[in-house]
């Protein structure tokens, strides 16, 4: 499916350390402007703002007309405990 021009994109950083009551370390809106998947994309951290006690994780959203239509299924684990600092994230529809 070809994203709409008003398509945008937001990628949430979460410290899932408690489970229960994940925070959100940074969420970021992405424009699409026409573009097309795939999106690179980077969020910007504050230097020291990562524990490497705790533990993190991305989700992704495409949003049409502030409308979740594709999502993460679930949150990927990213940064401390051995997991990426890099990634490609794939979408499925949302129901």
């Amino acid at each position: 499916m070809l994203l709409p021009r008003v398509a945008n994109i937001r990628i949430t950083l979460l410290d899932t350390s408690d489970r229960r009551k994940p925070k959100v370390i940074v969420e970021q809106y992405i424009p699409t402007e026409g573009r097309q998947i795939p999106i690179l994309f980077k969020v910007p951290l504050a230097p020291g703002s990562i524990n490497p006690r705790h533990t993190y994780s991305v989700k992704a959203e495409i949003l049409i007309a502030d409308r979740v239509w594709f999502t993460t299924k679930k949150p990927i684990p990213v940064l401390t405990h051995d997991n990426p600092w890099e990634l490609q994230i794939v979408l499925g529809r949302s129901s």
